[in-house]
């Protein structure tokens, strides 16, 4: 699994099985798709999820096979309106949880493994926001065939 394919697993088991929220992507103009005018995630009112994927590092092991394993987090800010309270983001955070801990997530390209959350934290934005921070680890996995290169 390449690095691209690994971010897109994880893009597509979200798109598809995450229903309470829009999502806004990390590097991707954030707005609400799924209501033609509505404005950008951060603009509007509805509740959303911030999703962002970060790698760590990587270490070649030999065992199930010859490849690099990458690790990293799934980083997901659960965004919610200031002064409506924690209780909605908690919900959201045990939705998530409920759909991503020890879970592997299969796609054609291989699979990548979801670990039971790591960390969280919470702030305010300057624009109106309460975002609870999520981090759930991460690790796949990138066969090589063996080679050499001639000097």
């Amino acid at each position: 699994m390449t690095f691209a394919e690994a971010e897109e697993t994880i893009y597509q088991a979200l798109a598809q099985n995450w229903t309470s929220t829009p999502i806004a992507w990390h590097n991707v103009d954030p707005r609400n798709f799924t209501d033609p005018g509505q404005p950008l995630l951060p603009d509007g009112t509805d509740d959303y999820l911030a999703v962002r994927v970060d790698l760590h590092g990587g270490k070649t092991i030999t065992v199930p096979g010859h490849c690099i394993r990458y690790a990293g987090q799934l980083s997901v800010g659960i965004c919610v309106r200031e002064r409506t309270g924690t209780r909605q983001a908690k919900t959201y955070l045990d939705d998530l949880a409920a759909l991503l801990e020890n879970h592997r997530l299969v796609s054609s390209q291989g699979s990548l493994m979801v670990s039971p959350l790591a960390n969280q934290g919470d702030y305010f934005t300057e624009n109106g926001w309460y975002v609870l921070e999520a981090a759930f680890p991460i690790h796949f996995e990138r066969y090589l065939t063996p080679g050499e290169v001639t000097v």
